[in-house]
């Protein structure tokens, strides 16, 4: 799954296959995944800086929903579970981007996203989620993902992580509203 999402552009964390061996010497039974942390090294080699604010979206209290929370400044998505900022512990940024999405009216945002995001990049990610049927990101759950705001294009950058629901895995006992069956449910 990272490996399609870089050949199409989309920044993604490298990853290769493993045997894993401990200390010891003794090997473990399995074939393992290794894969790139999402990072300031991560950052500093696809957007080539690593002063910008980078948040890592999560499910910890509902998940990351980009919704605005009361009163909309930066203390109220610090305190929330969902999203941790990883290299300067600011959240102003993730609190104007929030505003814009939610606040905006619709020609304000069809006008000014791109001066927000690399729509182009995010859309691609996206494409790929639903291709392979990767369900834990943000078109299904709201989390599993990294925004980087990159100092260089001053653009936020979407950024997949945890893609291990790909490719038809599923929870069959996963009673969700709309079926478990992943990897062939009509994307709309």
């Amino acid at each position: 799954s990272y490996e399609i999402m870089r050949s199409i552009g989309v920044a993604a964390p490298r990853s290769a296959h493993i045997w894993l061996t401990i200390n010891d010497g003794t090997k473990v039974s399995g074939v393992y995944n290794n894969i790139e942390q999402v990072d300031e090294e991560f950052v500093q080699a696809w957007f080539d800086n690593k002063d910008g604010d980078l948040y890592k979206c999560r499910w910890k209290g509902g998940g990351a929903k980009l919704n605005w929370v009361a009163p909309g400044d930066a203390a109220a998505y610090e305190a929330l579970p969902d999203y941790e900022e990883k290299i300067t512990g600011s959240y102003q940024r993730l609190a104007d981007f929030i505003d814009f999405i939610v606040n905006s009216d619709t020609q304000t945002f069809s006008d000014d996203i791109s001066s927000w995001m690399n729509v182009d990049s995010f859309l691609r990610a996206q494409a790929v989620d639903m291709y392979l049927g990767q369900w834990d990101g943000l078109w299904i759950l709201p989390n599993n993902y990294y925004l980087y705001w990159d100092t260089t294009s001053a653009l936020f950058e979407y950024v997949p992580w945890d893609l291990d629901h790909s490719m038809g895995m599923d929870y069959w006992v996963f009673p969700y509203f709309f079926g478990t069956d992943w990897a062939t449910r009509n994307f709309d």
